[in-house]
């Protein structure tokens, strides 16, 4: 389910900033929103992309192996809490 942080219009009006910021959040920030900040960065570089987590519970080397297997390298990833990331004002989490 993807939730608005502010006011902005998605799809079709400009944006003030650069590049849409997106932040995939679940609560150990290991696997799941690991997997889709990957996918983010692999499918759309041009998005401002972060995941966080509620209770960092560490990177899976499970969805590392998981990700690789489909090309794409999340193993520089870091598992971190939402108040270190730096996507505080989102416009999508």
């Amino acid at each position: 389910m993807l939730l608005s942080t502010s006011n902005r219009q998605f799809f079709g009006a400009p944006h003030s900033r650069a590049a849409m910021q997106i932040i995939f959040v679940c609560t150990g920030n290991a696997a799941r929103s690991q997997m889709a900040e990957g996918w983010a960065r692999h499918l759309a570089p041009e998005l401002a992309v972060e995941s966080g987590g509620t209770q960092p519970a560490g990177l899976s080397r499970r969805a590392v192996a998981a990700m690789a297997e489909a090309g794409v390298d999340i193993s520089a990833q870091r598992s971190k809490p939402l108040s270190a990331t730096a996507r505080c004002d989102a416009d999508i989490a």
